[in-house]
Order: structure tokens, then sequence, then C-alpha cells
């Protein structure tokens, strides 16, 4: 699962990541009081393996998804890590349409999971736990659609412009 002191990111831990990233933006929840727990959940539905990382591994995915964006586009300045998480997977134009597209599902799932949440707007997180809803009821991560599990280095990448 993990190299060292890095986890193994897949296809479908980027979706997961990325999604949630995209729902707590568009929903005013705490990516980073959630991220982690929503890693967790999301990949246990799906594999045997619980994907565990830390906020640092986070960042450096970040920051590598922005290295290999600026190689793609082949410019010398390009996005940053910090700049994706203020605005989303939407600043990762060189996805490939299967990916951008993976991304919108889970997008569209968590939306409908979490749609209490969306619409109470009263909810809060518990720190270093799930979503919990305005009871304090936790939510579980449910990831929607089924992405390939193959490594983080082998998606299709197109260059497509987008403003971000």
């Amino acid at each position: 699962m993990a190299d060292g002191n890095y986890p193994t990111w897949k296809t479908k831990d980027v979706v997961a990541l990325l999604g949630w990233l995209d729902f707590c933006l568009q929903s005013n929840q705490d990516f980073d009081a959630t991220i982690i727990e929503h890693l967790k959940e999301s990949s246990k539905e799906t594999s045997n393996d619980t994907f565990v990382v830390t906020k640092e591994q986070i960042d450096y995915q970040f920051s590598w998804l922005a290295r290999k964006q600026s190689e793609q586009l082949k410019e010398r300045i390009g996005l940053t890590g910090a700049e994706i998480r203020r605005q989303g997977s939407k600043c990762l134009d060189t996805f490939s349409k299967e990916m951008k597209n993976n991304i919108k599902i889970s997008l569209s799932g968590y939306t409908t999971t979490y749609a209490e949440i969306l619409l109470s707007r009263t909810s809060f997180q518990s720190p270093g736990h799930g979503v919990t809803n305005s009871t304090g009821d936790e939510l579980t991560s449910n990831p929607q659609g089924k992405v390939p599990a193959d490594s983080i280095e082998s998606i299709g990448q197109e260059n497509v412009s987008n403003e971000c």
C-alpha cells in the first residue's frame, strides 16, 4: 500500500480526494477536518485496503498534481497545490475526460448522500471524525461510481483549456 512514508495513490483515491474537495468547496464544509476520515471510509467501500494518509501527504499530493499539470502544459510557473485547494478540481484541466467525469460522478454522489447537510446548513464537523448532521449523527462516506483501481501515474491526460 505505501512506499516508505508515502502512500500509493490510486485513481479511486485521487477521485475521492478531489470529489470531496469539490463537495466541501460547494457546500462550505471543512475539508481539512474531514478528508482523512473520508479517504479511510471511501477506501473501505471500494477495496479491502484502508487508505490511510496524513495531512502532510494530502498536501504533497496536491503539490504533485500541480507539478504534473505544469509539466503537461510545459509551463514554468504553473498551478500550486494551494490553488487546487482554493479552486477545486476545475484547475486540473489536463485530466482526461474520463477522470473529470469520475470526479463529477463522485461529487454528485456526495451531494446526494449528504443532502441533509446541504439543506440544514446548521451542520457541523467533529474534528478528526466524519461529517456529522445537525443532530450529531455521523454520516459515513459513500463514494458513487466505479473508477479504475490503477495507479495515479497512469491516469490519461489531455491538454484541455479551462479557466481556473
